[in-house]
């Protein structure tokens, strides 16, 4: 079903967005002649459509009927021309391709979102209907499917990875999964998981306890789809992604089907989605999307794979003049938690980086590794904020280790654990640690040791403050830290991000190099305006598109014109 007629845009249509390159969109005589207008990375990313290689769910066509279905053959064209090939599968109903991926005979149960059928619209306009993966007949399908594949690539001796992704879309502030289901096929299978308890049988007593057990049993339910298609996909397997896509929520489906644009809301969702180290996605607006919003998309997709090192080729080469995200704050949760729940109260520090440090943040789940890459990246001056509440053992002592290392530390105090109050001030206590107290709205404690500092309060008190007390009180606590950062203020049309870099052996006086790109997403003119410290230098202005630019004793003044955007490098020398 098609709500609107769209303009036919036959690029648009195969490479939706992000590098990937929809097969099934165009015929085999024509992948060549297609691929190779591609120039901009040395990988394509090839999403594998289940439903087209099987109508029935049970036989599976890979070239033997339809041209369009060998794999063999576009792997080979892409290879000729030196790229690479990474399959991508989606783990949940994939909202680019009908029935949300499930062949059409295993369509059976449509997936529902709060009561009502999850449809999505794609690049094209074309309505799709999502059907539940929890439907058991789904599941051994899957199986059966990535089974299939899986024997077709070692018959073929095709050399590729494979990655497996978790679809979710962006909307009112939170991002949900397409797994969210409460179909009848959901419904059953969740009265099975609770009959399934034996002697461990859940009594739901109250609405909160209820949405735990569903929340457990959705997280259940995916990770066993994940765990069977990596163990199945076995020696190909590359690791798992986190993909939003922007135009994706049921809000976003019905303006998108009146023809209405979001797109200060897609940068703002694509913001969100990269502080939550996900990849943001483009494919489903197709004509929808500006060239600027297509540009910043592929860029953070692009960083934040080869940033999780999941396929170490995404970049042409490895030279220094790559960029990749600034990061100066870091916001930890624990697995599985919903950083909402978490950080987004109104006395947490979330507020003021969104609106004072918009896109140099990043939530991270606490685990070993991530620990151990922040210790071992020596370059690494973010602020990492903790809740004392959330706290183990194993969090307390990465904490120390970071501290001990010349990291810089904010932790909330509020509800911490007798047991972890003790183990924190028999710390101070054994290395003579010199606590500093200062009272504003709350009592705030500092330690330091070399280059590390632990700033400790506690958010009781700022409970009853204001927006402007507290955005106050967070300005000061910043203010005990040395780093510096240039302020941005701008209309409301106006994104920023920022991105940085090693320095060139010409750049050695500068610890980086940082890059901002301001863009005025809207149809009107915009202005901002850059304050500099002195630690800034300014380098070079580039990429100035409908935009204007002075620069003052150390202010940037830009005026942008409708879809103006501008990117300022600065040379950054490190006070710290």
């Amino acid at each position: 079903m098609t709500l609107t007629t769209p303009i036919v845009n036959d690029f648009d249509n195969i490479f939706p967005g992000e590098n990937w390159f929809f097969y099934w969109k165009t015929a085999s005589s024509l992948w060549e002649e297609k691929l190779a207008t591609t120039d901009d990375f040395d990988s394509i990313v090839i999403p594998l459509n289940w439903g087209f290689h099987s109508e029935t769910g049970d036989k599976f066509d890979f070239g033997q009927d339809k041209p369009e279905a060998n794999l063999v053959k576009l792997v080979e064209i892409i290879q000729k021309l030196n790229k690479k090939v990474s399959f991508l599968i989606p783990v949940g109903p994939a909202p680019y391709l009908a029935n949300g991926g499930i062949p059409y005979l295993l369509a059976k149960e449509p997936s529902f979102y709060h009561q009502q059928v999850w449809l999505s619209l794609d690049g094209e306009k074309q309505m799709h209907k999502m059907f539940s993966f929890y439907e058991p007949k789904v599941f051994k399908g899957f199986q059966k499917f990535i089974t299939t594949f899986k024997n077709y690539l070692v018959e073929q001796k095709l050399q590729v990875s494979v990655l497996g992704f978790s679809p979710f879309f962006a909307h009112a502030s939170k991002i949900i999964s397409y797994f969210e289901d409460s179909s009848p096929s959901y419904e059953q299978a969740f009265k099975r998981f609770l009959e399934g308890q034996g002697n461990k049988q859940i009594t739901l007593k109250s609405i909160d306890e209820e949405r735990i057990v569903h929340t457990e049993f959705r997280r259940n339910l995916k990770d066993l789809y994940e765990e069977s298609f990596k163990e199945i996909i076995g020696e190909y397997w590359d690791g798992k992604l986190n993909i939003c896509f922007l135009g994706g929520s049921p809000h976003n489906f019905v303006n998108r089907s009146f023809g209405k644009e979001d797109e200060l809301g897609y940068f703002k969702d694509m913001l969100q989605v990269c502080a939550l180290n996900m990849l943001p996605s483009t494919v489903l607006l197709g004509q929808e999307r500006s060239e600027l919003l297509q540009d910043v998309s592929k860029s953070y997709f692009v960083d934040i794979l080869a940033s999780e090192k999941i396929n170490e080729n995404f970049y042409e080469d490895d030279t220094p003049l790559i960029f990749s995200r600034l990061n100066l704050f870091s916001l930890f949760i624990q697995p599985g938690q919903h950083f909402q729940a978490i950080w987004q109260k109104s006395y947490s520090p979330l507020h003021l980086l969104e609106q004072r440090y918009q896109g140099t943040y990043l939530f991270l789940e606490h685990t070993k590794e991530k620990y151990q890459n922040v210790i071992n990246d020596e370059r690494n001056r973010s602020i990492h904020f903790f809740l004392a509440q959330y706290f183990d053992l194993d969090i307390f002592h990465s904490i120390i280790k970071l501290f001990m290392h010349g990291k810089q530390i904010i932790i909330d105090i509020n509800n911490i654990s007798e047991t972890f109050a003790r183990k924190l001030e028999a710390f101070f206590i054994e290395n003579k640690l010199e606590v500093q107290k200062v009272n504003f709205h709350t009592i705030v404690r500092s330690v330091s040791l070399g280059d590390g500092q632990i700033i400790l309060y506690s958010s009781q008190p700022l409970e009853v403050l204001d927006r402007k007390s507290i955005n106050d009180f967070w300005q000061k606590i910043l203010s005990l830290f040395t780093f510096k950062h240039p302020e941005v203020t701008g209309d409301s049309g106006v994104i920023e991000y920022w991105l940085e870099r090693s320095p060139l052996n010409s750049e050695l006086n500068f610890e980086s190099i940082r890059r901002v790109t301001l863009c005025n997403v809207v149809s009107y003119k915009q202005k901002a305006t850059i304050k500099f410290p002195k630690s800034f230098l300014v380098l070079k202005i580039v990429d100035e598109q409908n935009a204007k630019v002075k620069i003052d004793n150390g202010v940037l003044d830009i005026a942008f014109s409708s879809k103006g955007s501008v990117s300022i490098e600065f040379g950054f020398i490190d006070e710290y």
